[in-house]
Formats: structure tokens, C-alpha cells, sequence
């Protein structure tokens, strides 16, 4: 484990030269003018479909989602708590905190719990109970499936955001949002994402994002498909993180199976 993270670290520090930074060059001085904070805004809070709206999300306070998720970078997985290139799993996040908790449901470690509590990462097994652990491989992991999966859901509620123009790929026209927290300008503690919005249905299908906690430099692109309605909100049930938009394979990609919606006393949202 020293020496797995011994290289990962002689890695980050090759290629951690330079903060990521998704403004397109605009903004730099980090004034930007409130049409576009507002019109930002207007096209997260008020999509085309009423069923992509935020406030459709008020009132659920966790998902429970089955899932699938397949890695194609034996590279990357080499510095995640994932034993399988394909593995099964159960998700329950929490939308009012960081909490979550994962539970593999094949494979050779089927059964063992994986979560974090209060800001800590922990794991269950039949033997140990539960343990809390300062494991950073297992912390960055949760966190990101946590926030891959979530995005969509929550990207109206950033502190920072503006409407950075219209854009075309392909046959398809998108909104791009850009979104921060803090200030507008880079910095170490917050992430930085693009979020494209199809101007037919205004459903997110790609997120632009940069990961800190990797390294200063690193950035992705996530792609969200199959928007599927349930209880009349619109979920994605396909999330492929890639290097690129153009880029046709894929790091990892998560296949929902079921959901499930549960309000602040577990009880299922109908």
C-alpha cells in the first residue's frame, strides 16, 4: 500500500504544474456581468422539462441506487478500493450531507460496506464491525462516485454561477454553465465545472470538471444518458467519465439499475 502510494504521489507531483481552469479565458479579473450570473441561473432552476426541475428534489432526502460500475482503466482502479474491473454495488446518499454508504453485491468481497460518516470514511465487515479508516483512496473514491452521481441534482445550488454561451456538437445545441464555489477565480479548495445543457429537452448530458483532490491540474468530462422519469423526476441512468467529449471510450461508467427515493424518515417517496 506504501509504495502503490509512493507512486501515485511521485505522479501527481509530475503532473500537478498548474491549477486547472474551465473560463475559457473569460472573467479573469473575476468580474462577471449579471445578465449572465441570472441566465445562468434561470436555465439550472428552470428547465425545458418540468420533470428536470430542482424543486422536483426538495423533499427527498436520500437515494438508494443498485448499480454496476465498470472501469476500463486498470491504471486508475490500480488507486481505488475496487477490486473488479465490473462490480455491483448498492449506493445510499444522503442529499442534505456527505454521508453515503456503499455495499458491494458480487464478486469476492460480496457483503463488505464501504461509507463515510461525519466527513470520515469507514468500512464494515462480518468480522471487524465497523472501522473508521484515513485510507485517501478510499475517501477520493466515495466522494466521487458521490458527486458523479448527484451533479445533475444539485449543480443549481453552487454559489458561483453564469451562462457562458450557446454551443453546438454535433447536430445537438447546448447551454454551457459554468459553476464554482468560493470565488470565481481558480483556487486549490474548489472544483470547477461546465455544465452543458441541451436546449431541446434541458437535461445536463455533459459536465466539464476539474478534481483538486487528484491533483491541481486534473480535469474530465462526465456524460449523463438515459434520462429515465421516476416519481416524476427525470434521473440519468448511465454516468461515463471520460477524458474528453469526442473521446468515444471511457475511465469508468456507472449503470444504474433500480432507485429508490426516500424522505428524512426513510420512507419511500411515491
Amino acid at each position: 500500500m506504501l509504495f502503490r502510494k509512493g507512486i501515485f504521489l511521485c505522479l501527481m507531483f509530475m503532473i500537478s504544474c498548474q491549477l486547472a481552469d474551465l473560463r475559457n479565458g473569460q472573467f479573469e479579473d473575476g468580474e462577471v456581468p449579471e445578465d449572465l450570473i441570472q441566465e445562468g441561473k434561470l436555465k439550472l432552476n428552470q428547465p425545458v422539462d418540468p420533470a428536470l426541475n430542482p424543486e422536483k428534489w426538495k423533499n427527498v432526502d436520500t437515494i438508494e441506487l443498485f448499480l454496476i460500475d465498470y472501469w476500463n482503466s486498470s491504471f486508475v482502479r490500480f488507486f481505488t478500493p475496487i477490486p473488479e474491473s465490473v462490480q455491483a454495488m448498492k449506493a445510499t446518499i444522503s442529499l442534505n450531507s456527505t454521508n453515503m454508504k456503499l455495499e458491494f453485491t458480487d464478486g469476492r468481497y460480496r457483503g463488505k460496506i464501504l461509507g463515510i460518516e461525519n466527513g470520515e470514511s469507514y468500512t464494515i465487515d462480518k468480522e471487524l464491525g465497523k472501522v473508521f479508516s484515513k485510507d485517501s483512496e478510499l475517501k477520493l473514491y466515495l466522494e466521487s462516485l458521490r458527486i458523479y452521481i448527484l451533479l445533475p441534482i444539485i449543480a443549481h445550488k453552487f454559489e458561483k454561477i453564469y451562462f457562458i454561451g450557446n454551443l453546438g456538437i454535433g447536430e445537438r445545441s447546448y447551454s454551457e454553465i459554468f459553476a464554482t464555489n468560493g470565488s470565481w477565480t481558480p483556487s486549490k479548495d474548489f472544483d470547477q465545472y461546465k455544465i452543458l445543457i441541451r436546449e431541446d429537452t434541458g437535461s445536463i448530458e455533459f459536465i466539464h470538471f476539474t478534481y483538486r483532490d487528484v491533483f491541481d491540474s486534473y480535469k474530465g468530462v462526465l456524460h449523463y444518458e438515459d434520462y429515465t422519469e421516476l416519481n416524476g423526476r427525470m434521473i440519468p441512468f448511465k454516468i461515463s467519465i471520460k477524458d474528453d467529449i469526442i473521446d468515444n471510450s471511457f475511465i469508468h461508467h456507472l449503470q444504474i439499475g433500480t432507485v429508490k427515493l426516500l424522505d428524512s424518515n426513510n420512507n419511500i417517496i411515491p
